[in-house]
């Protein structure tokens, strides 16, 4: 029984460390941006404090803009000699 408590406590140690993680970052992304981070971590099977530290990172990044097309007017055409 002593290599299983061992163990135990090996593991309540890292998940203490993963939530305290997921946690420290409320202040500063919110609750509701914390929580939803852990609930998409979750769904991939990836539950740790660096993953969900990684998705507020990105969905704090701004989205990316449209792509703007180039009118044909303004396109560049190889002159012939």
């Amino acid at each position: 029984m002593g290599q299983l408590g061992d163990r135990i406590g090996v593991l309540t140690v890292i998940l203490e460390t993963e939530f305290v993680k997921a946690l420290s970052v409320v202040l500063d992304h919110g609750l509701d941006a914390v929580e939803a981070a852990c609930a998409e971590a979750l769904e991939a099977g990836i539950a740790s404090g660096d993953v969900i530290l990684a998705v507020l990172t990105r969905r704090r990044q701004p989205a990316m803009p449209p792509s703007i097309s180039t009118p044909d007017a303004l396109r560049l055409t190889a002159a012939s000699h």
